[in-house]
């Protein structure tokens, strides 16, 4: 009798435009990847805070977080890092360095941090906020780049380009292509 309904359905399915083929075992046991592409430790909701002797040095949070055999980290969904420095020790959130990203991948061979989709930097206490689709800080050199549109907006004057490299701290920079907006007032006259 199963048989036979199972074979009704099958038939319904066919007249409808839907074909079945049978299969022993699940689709995702026939994909092979390499190692390193298959996740290790996988979570979701994390939430990370990280010290130094016990002073908060980040924060950091996303929706999921794989972590892979070769050491390399994916993060996604709703990326928020709040990086605290030596000034911000005494825990003032509101001297923090705030950014936020779609997704977050750590290269571990390369010592290289990419950050992907919305990319938002918002540093309150200099009133500077970065705008990009990608960002990318390699650790061992301290600079911080992309080779994308990227804005920069600080007080009054709105500073956009294609390209950027910077320093951590994000306080020395050069833009390729830049143009914007300048508040004159912030500049000092020139002598000759």
């Amino acid at each position: 009798m199963f048989t036979f309904l199972k074979k009704k359905a099958a038939q319904r399915l066919v007249h409808y435009g839907v074909y079945l083929l049978p299969l022993s075992m699940p689709l995702y046991a026939e994909t092979t990847l390499p190692d390193d592409e298959v996740a290790v430790i996988e979570t979701t909701q994390l939430e990370l805070l990280a010290t130094d002797l016990g002073i908060l040095k980040y924060n950091l949070k996303a929706a999921t977080m794989c972590q892979y055999k070769n050491g390399n980290l994916t993060l996604h969904g709703g990326v928020e890092i709040t990086l605290l420095d030596e000034a911000t020790a005494d825990h003032k959130e509101e001297e923090a360095t705030y950014i936020q990203a779609d997704k977050l991948s750590y290269i571990k061979t390369s010592a290289l941090y990419i950050l992907e989709g919305n990319v938002r930097i918002n540093k309150p206490t200099e009133n500077l906020k970065i705008t990009t689709e990608k960002l990318s800080y390699h650790t061992e050199e301290n600079i911080v780049y992309t080779d994308l549109a990227i804005e920069i907006e600080q007080n009054n004057n709105i500073l956009k380009g294609v390209g950027l490299h910077t320093t951590k701290d994000f306080k020395k920079y050069s833009i390729g292509s830049p143009n914007g907006i300048l508040d004159t007032k912030e500049f000092n006259e020139v002598k000759l």
